[in-house]
């Protein structure tokens, strides 16, 4: 599972959870209440009917109502009655020390009253108005702390997968490093062997036309190892012609080619001033950067097929942008990011760094940018960079 994968998946999982928690929590306060709120207004309705039916013995009614159809063993709601002047006249599960202003005013934020119709007196006909007010029980009470026991489990989930996160992460950077060991043997080859090469030449040939060809796969080998001990340090970049610097990477790889039918061409504006291909760049990582673009498109080429590939390079705001072009296999779509991810190559004997490390000294090193551009399969691919002037 990939980097990004890994992370989209974490987070949508912890918002699942965070929203069913809510979700459940809210559906279960709102059936709590809702039962509690029919029970208060069954309390109201048997106050009234205590009221209005003076003769069936009050309070013998009242008590049979309210505790025994009501409140019998279901949940303690604190409720008062008050009149329209706010003074208590009547409560139930509210202790009298608490019954003060402060509990009404308490009550009448939590929940709307329920107003019910109270005869003014024994021989007085005229109705007044009271007002049942009412809290909450203690299950709705321990049902609110809930989110927060949810909230500490879905915080440990998301802990568990930042710790998994972390130790991919330092995983891949553990194989980045190995690989790159890997990489150095394998850059170091290519040289070597050209070393072996002039050398058994010379002693065919009794002649040395071929020293200077020696020189400059040593002068390689110097290069080689100062792009190493860079990676990991901030290196010095100065301005310099992008176009030469191409011109270089562009000979030395013509040169070493595998097939007489391959090529690799740069193709400039002619009429553009040479100062506008101008960037700080450092020279030793941008030229690994480049041949490492040009060994990708060449190891990605088609079997038995001529490789070809065009190098467009022109100024633009601010910067200096290049394509690089090749015919070759062609990259899936979903894969276009996949490419500059440590590990990943389609090659059987391919470590996948040769673009990781491209990408690290163009974003990383030189404050650019590198992505796939085009790509389609049997036709080839096209890479772009930018490189900032400033």
């Amino acid at each position: 599972m990939t980097r990004n994968r890994l992370k989209w998946l974490i987070t949508v999982l912890v918002l699942v959870l965070a929203g069913a928690s809510w979700t459940v929590n809210k559906f279960l306060i709102d059936r709590i209440l809702q039962q509690e709120k029919e029970d208060v207004e069954l309390w109201a309705k048997a106050i009234e009917f205590n009221n209005t039916n003076l003769d069936s013995d009050p309070q013998a009614v009242l008590d049979f109502v309210s505790s025994e159809l009501i409140i019998k063993e279901r949940t303690r709601i604190p409720m008062i009655v008050v009149d329209e002047s706010d003074q208590i006249v009547a409560s139930r599960f509210v202790d009298p020390e608490d019954q003060t202003p402060e509990i009404v005013e308490k009550l009448r934020r939590l929940n709307p009253s329920i107003p019910i119709q109270i005869p003014a007196g024994l021989e007085d006909s005229t109705m007044t108005t009271q007002y049942v007010l009412y809290g909450e029980s203690d299950y709705i009470q321990l049902v609110r702390f809930v989110p927060l026991f949810q909230l500490g489990f879905v915080l440990i989930l998301l802990g568990i997968g930042w710790a998994s996160y972390q130790s991919i992460m330092q995983s891949e950077q553990s194989n980045l490093w190995v690989g790159m060991a890997k990489e150095a043997a394998h850059q170091l080859g290519t040289p070597i062997s050209g070393l072996y090469g002039w050398l058994a030449l010379m002693k065919e040939e009794r002649s040395s036309p071929y020293v200077d060809e020696m020189s400059q796969d040593v002068d390689r080998l110097k290069h080689i190892a100062e792009r190493f001990n860079k990676i990991g340090s901030t290196p010095e970049r100065v301005p310099t012609s992008l176009k030469r610097e191409l011109e270089h990477a562009l000979d030395y790889m013509n040169r070493r080619l595998p097939k007489k039918e391959a090529s690799i061409h740069l193709n400039v504006d002619s009429g553009t001033h040479e100062a506008l291909f101008e960037a700080p760049i450092n020279r030793e990582l941008l030229q690994w950067a480049f041949e490492n673009l040009m060994k990708n498109a060449l190891d990605a080429s088609q079997n038995g097929g001529a490789f070809q590939m065009d190098i467009l390079l022109k100024p633009v705001k601010s910067g200096v942008q290049i394509d690089f072009k090749d015919y070759g296999n062609g990259i899936d779509k979903k894969e276009w990011k996949e490419v500059f991810r440590p590990g990943f190559s389609t090659k059987k004997r391919g470590w996948g760094l040769g673009l990781t490390l491209t990408k690290r000294i163009i974003e990383e090193y030189h404050q650019g940018t590198i992505h796939v551009l085009v790509s389609e399969k049997g036709k080839g691919t096209t890479f772009r960079v930018f490189l900032p002037c400033d």
